[in-house]
């Protein structure tokens, strides 16, 4: 089973009222830009798909540093969402968002 078909959408009694994001506008400058390499989940399940995945994963670490991760199933509004989230919680103050701390120590 490929890694986004095991997420399931939390059940949440009250909504979070969080303002929707969008993804910014391509920019209409002429810039010099390369692809960026593709780890294409749905070929998890395949034979050999896993060993594949490892080795395109390695490549796009060590040769170029960035990579694309698509085929994974998971709905672009959802997506979308959990970028909301991360918006709405970095544009709060530094004293508001000091109230979350992260135990990096327990894996948060």
């Amino acid at each position: 089973m490929a890694p986004g078909a095991i997420i399931e959408e939390p059940v949440s009694a009250t909504p979070i009222p969080v303002k929707g994001w969008t993804r910014p506008a391509p920019t209409s400058e002429p810039l010099e830009w390369a692809p960026l390499p593709q780890i294409d989940l749905s070929r998890f399940d395949e034979p050999g798909g896993k060993e594949s995945l490892a080795r395109d994963l390695y490549d796009a670490l060590t040769r170029v540093g960035f990579w694309v991760v698509t085929g994974h199933g998971i709905d672009d509004g959802r997506v979308l969402r959990q970028f909301s989230f991360g918006d709405a919680f970095f544009k709060q103050p530094l004293e508001e968002k000091r109230f979350f701390p992260c135990n990096f120590a327990e894996g948060e």
